[in-house]
This record gives C-alpha cells, sequence and structure tokens, in this order.
C-alpha cells in the first residue's frame, strides 16, 4: 500500500494522530494531494534533520493542544484541562502543572503502561531536562493528594521495571 492509501486508512479511524508525509514525491499536486487526504504536514526529500525535528515539534506541540481543549473522565477521575482542575469521585482535588500532566497522560490511556521518559515528556514539553526519577516524586505526591479525597484510591499502579499506569476503578 502506498502513503495515500495509509494516510486514507489512519484518517477514516482518527482524526487526531498528528500525521506527516516524508516523500521524494515534491510535485505540487502530490502535496496538495497529501494535505487533502488529512496529512498535518508534507516534507519532500532531501531534507534536513533538523528542519524534520523542528516539524515533528510543532505537529506534536499542535496535537497536544488539540487533546488539551477536552474535558476527561475516567471512572472517578475528572479532569478539566482548560480550567485545569481535577476531581475524584465530585470532590476537588489540587495539583500542580506537571501533577496535572502527569495524571493526565497516564488517565487519557487507562491500563497502558507509560515510560518514565514518556511521562517526561508529556509532563515537561518544553524540552526541559529532568531525571527520570522526578516521575517518582511527582506519582508519590499524586497517590498522596488522591488518598487524601478517597483513602481506598489505588488508580497508579508501578509496573517495575518498566513505569506506570492508570487504573480506571472507583
Amino acid at each position: 500500500m502506498d502513503g495515500l492509501e495509509l494516510c486514507r486508512r489512519v484518517r477514516a479511524r482518527s482524526e487526531s494522530v498528528p500525521l506527516m508525509f516524508l516523500t521524494s514525491r515534491d510535485e505540487e499536486f502530490d502535496r496538495v494531494l497529501g494535505l487533502e487526504l488529512g496529512a498535518d504536514d508534507y516534507l519532500c526529500k532531501p531534507f534536513s534533520v533538523r528542519e524534520l525535528c523542528a516539524r515533528v515539534k510543532v505537529l506534536l506541540r499542535r496535537h497536544g493542544r488539540r487533546e488539551a481543549v477536552e474535558a476527561l473522565r475516567v471512572g472517578a477521575l475528572e479532569l478539566d484541562s482548560p480550567r485545569h482542575t481535577a476531581r475524584w469521585k465530585g470532590e476537588p482535588v489540587r495539583l500542580t502543572v506537571t501533577e496535572f500532566r502527569m495524571l493526565r497522560s497516564l488517565a487519557c490511556q487507562p491500563g497502558i503502561v507509560k515510560t518514565r521518559e514518556q511521562l517526561l515528556a508529556e509532563s515537561f514539553p518544553h524540552d526541559q531536562y529532568m531525571s527520570d526519577r522526578t516521575v517518582d516524586t511527582h506519582i508519590k505526591r499524586l497517590r498522596r493528594k488522591l488518598a487524601a479525597a478517597d483513602p481506598a484510591f489505588a488508580g497508579i499502579e508501578t509496573i517495575y521495571g518498566l513505569g506506570y499506569r492508570y487504573a480506571a476503578e472507583g
């Protein structure tokens, strides 16, 4: 299957997946067709790695903004990104920006294990260097804050040697 067909199939399943063409097809017709079929960007060969990296960062930044607009409800957890509010069983939970981002990253995909590196990338989107052990500290604080709202809270599981996952219970 060619890239155009793959693009059609991806877009048929999801509008939110960031999609970029990297191709040697550099005619205006091909570029316009790729964008009309749903690609977010179209980069022709040869290209510099720096340009590719810059375009990927822009794509991911745009994608992150789209996802941040919506409110999220998973079991007893409610996260409202535009208002930066979190609730557990209807009770407000005060979170820092980083804690909120980390919890949202986990809760967006309940049951899926996220590595420390993935959580860092999603919680610190401005290319800051952070130790992956920073995640452990934030997870510990998140658990403490959510347990204060509900002592039976056990929604963030440690998967030893891998990372963390959100278990939608409650």
